[in-house]
């Protein structure tokens, strides 16, 4: 009878363990109510890592789960590569990055999303110029929130395909920096 017993239990925990899985997942993100870390924008739009997709349904199924979604968003601005970018194209300068420094994972973020986003020279516009001066005018340590829209699009390497993603932001409003140091 206690051997029973113990086979109804173990049977019951192991179909709420199975129920409350689905819960977990990373589904659940909600891109634009509260502010997501890099990372996990990066892993929810999975453009982390290579897929062995050939099917296009799969891959555009992927791609739809973030392309022109809202997306609140905050981690570091890449002072590195944006300095470098800013020294090679200055006011033309119309992409950087947004990195997590626990795990150094990156994202792209296009200045106007009117254009390709890449670091060829582009038509500035007094909203580009603005917001490129309120990153040099921020602190390295700074924490970075950014407002935009999420752009993704797959590109073939090789025999794989990637989903690349980014996010293209408008003005200087959709993006703030809050210092967690007194200066």
């Amino acid at each position: 009878f206690m051997a029973m017993k113990n086979k109804n239990l173990l049977l019951i925990t192991i179909m709420l363990v199975i129920m409350l899985v689905p819960s977990c997942s990373r589904d659940d993100l909600v891109l634009d109510q509260d502010y997501v870390t890099v990372s996990d924008i990066v892993h929810y739009c999975h453009c982390d890592r290579l897929i062995s997709i050939f099917f296009d349904r799969d891959v555009n199924t992927i791609i739809e789960q973030c392309n022109n979604k809202e997306i609140k968003v905050k981690g570091h601005i890449d002072y590195n590569a944006f300095n470098e970018g800013f020294l090679n194209y200055g006011f033309k300068l119309n992409s950087f990055y947004l990195i997590d420094f626990r795990n150094e994972t990156k994202i792209l973020v296009c200045l106007n999303d009117d254009f390709l986003c890449s670091n060829n020279d582009t038509l500035v516009t007094s909203q580009d110029s603005a917001i490129i001066n309120k990153i040099l005018n921020s602190n390295e340590t700074d924490m970075c929130y950014i407002k935009g829209i999420l752009y993704s699009h797959d590109e073939s390497i090789g025999l794989s395909r990637k989903i690349l993603t980014n996010i293209r932001m408008n003005n200087e409003d959709d993006i703030i920096f809050k210092s967690d140091i007194d200066y």
